[in-house]
């Protein structure tokens, strides 16, 4: 069976992207937030596999929106599409509960690869996301 994939994202063009995406692989789209509220209400009816979340929507971070889901839905497994590879951001979305970060501009290259580790219950973070975590623990 096809995993099925809830999106919470405002921006057309990261709809769309996301919806090529899952449509080349089989992938599932349930539906489509476009804000913190109606993600609410659409996990907690659907019940997706995963959950990939902008990293803000409706003036809210994505960040914010995934502790609130994971309360909700303790076992969700939830992917922060970023514009930034910070290392600060992406520590604060591994301790939110996020378990896949991926920068948008890596989406096309990676979100099925994020999508396939977060359903196995790891982790992922784009390459070059995670290089700038490395970095801070190398000399």
């Amino acid at each position: 069976m096809a995993l099925r994939v809830l999106l919470a994202a405002d921006s057309r063009l990261v709809q769309r992207s996301v919806r090529d995406v899952l449509a080349s692989a089989g992938l599932i789209l349930l539906d489509t937030a476009s804000d913190h509220d109606d993600a609410l209400r659409l996990a907690a009816a659907h019940h997706p596999d995963v959950l990939v979340v902008d990293d803000h929507i409706d003036d809210v971070s994505g960040i914010e929106l995934a502790r609130t889901v994971r309360r909700m839905l303790p076992d969700l497994p939830i992917i922060l599409l970023s514009t930034v590879a910070s290392g600060h951001q992406i520590t604060a979305a591994f301790a939110a509960g996020i378990l896949g970060y991926v920068v948008k501009t890596d989406v096309a290259f990676h979100l099925l690869r994020a999508i396939c580790d977060v359903t196995c219950a790891t982790t992922f973070v784009s390459p070059c996301a995670s290089r700038v975590v490395c970095d801070a623990y190398l000399p």
